[in-house]
């Protein structure tokens, strides 16, 4: 197995968690059957699931972007440490983002005269911070690694 067949492994048993986690979702549109709510209470479902499915069908080209992978065969064995973590902190920044998008997106079920701005801060950091540990994980895996290396 190359670094990139471990990534995208990785990135497919998330977009399989993520679907398992709209099952949630999909009691709270239940509920709302037969309300005006019904449009606002599918959105949180359907952007987990349209998450979810483009990490399944994307992992192979996402895998190849975040190991750097060049083709060449190399097995797991190879991996190196800050390698493992750049696969771990890419999949904590896609977890994070993905936890954040439906709760982002379900605060459009408040009433039209409240402000959202308190409820959307906690939801809004949370996509942030999971964006930027996707795209900056081997940055972050190699600060890391130069941390602990230099520690006492």
């Amino acid at each position: 197995m190359s670094r990139e067949d471990v990534a995208t492994l990785a990135l497919k048993l998330l977009g399989v968690y993520f679907l398992a986690g709209a099952i949630p979702f999909l009691g709270r549109f239940v509920t709302n059957l037969g309300s005006e709510h019904v449009p606002v209470s599918l959105v949180p479902v359907l952007l987990i699931v349209v998450v979810s499915f483009v990490l399944i069908c994307a992992a192979r080209p996402l895998g190849r972007v975040l190991t750097g992978d060049t083709g060449m065969p190399g097995v797991v064995g190879s991996l190196s440490v800050s390698d493992w973590q750049t696969i771990a902190f890419s999949a904590i920044g896609v977890s994070l983002f993905v936890h954040g998008l439906p709760q982002l997106a379900g605060l459009a079920r408040l009433s039209p005269g409240r402000s959202i701005w308190p409820y959307a801060v906690a939801p809004a950091v949370q996509i942030v911070v999971g964006i930027a540990l996707f795209l900056r994980a081997k940055g972050l895996a190699n600060v890391w690694r130069r941390m602990q290396e230099s520690g006492p």
